[in-house]
C-alpha cells in the first residue's frame, strides 16, 4: 500500500474505484429497503442512477479526500 501512495495519481484512481465499486453494491441495496419498507412504491432499477452516479460519486470523493487528508504535508 505504501507503494501506491508514492503514485498519488495511482492511488486517487484506485481509490475512487473501491468506493465506486462499493457504492454500486450499497446504495441500490438501500435504495430497495427505502421503497419496500419506507415508501411502499415499486422500485425500479435504473442504470444511471444506480451505476453511474454512485461511480461519479466515488471518483469526486477520492480527489477530495486525498486532497484534504491523505497528502497533505506536514
Amino acid at each position: 500500500m505504501e507503494k501506491l501512495k508514492k503514485n498519488k495519481f495511482l492511488y486517487i484512481i484506485v481509490f475512487g474505484l473501491i468506493v465506486g465499486v462499493v457504492g454500486m453494491i450499497i446504495y441500490p441495496i438501500l435504495d430497495l429497503i427505502l421503497y419496500n419498507f419506507i415508501t411502499h412504491n415499486k422500485f425500479v432499477w435504473n442504470f444511471k442512477e444506480h451505476v453511474i452516479e454512485p461511480f461519479g460519486f466515488g471518483m469526486i470523493f477520492s480527489i477530495v479526500y486525498c486532497v484534504l487528508f491523505e497528502f497533505r504535508r506536514k
